[in-house]
């Protein structure tokens, strides 16, 4: 079947503009939040704040060595576990996460921008810089 040129714009057109639409509809699933690495003076200003979302995502045993005040364990190793209780958190408000030294808590920082969480901040340096700068408090 052979089309005149001018029939071919017509043809082509609806290709186009469909291919366009797939490609900015694409763009609306990348995460919308950010994540922000922050130092342990930062945490600590924040820690007199009512109702802070702090999670330590270490695992159990190193949460019962020492933490953060206030913090709660989410073990991020667990990772349908972290999830569902990652759930219960209020993705509006600002998440401060840790671990020991910052590796697992920039999986996390991945983790919760992938659930939707708006404003992630990872504390650099991890429990280990927190507990030398603070004696464990």
């Amino acid at each position: 079947m052979l089309y005149h040129k001018s029939q071919l714009h017509f043809l082509l057109l609806p290709i186009a503009i469909l291919l366009f639409g797939m490609v900015l509809s694409s763009c609306d699933t990348a995460p919308k939040g950010k994540v922000e690495v922050v130092s342990a003076a930062a945490v600590a200003k924040q820690l007199s704040t009512p109702n802070l979302q702090l999670v330590d995502v270490r695992t159990a045993a190193e949460f019962t060595q020492g933490t953060i005040k206030g913090a709660v364990n989410i073990d991020v190793k667990e990772s349908t576990t972290f999830k569902n209780k990652m759930e219960q958190f209020d993705k509006n408000k600002p998440v401060y996460i840790f671990c020991q030294a910052g590796g697992r808590s920039k999986k996390a920082a991945a983790q919760l921008l992938e659930m939707g969480f708006t404003t992630i901040y990872d504390f650099s340096g991890g429990y280990s810089t927190w507990s030398s700068q603070h004696n464990n408090q």
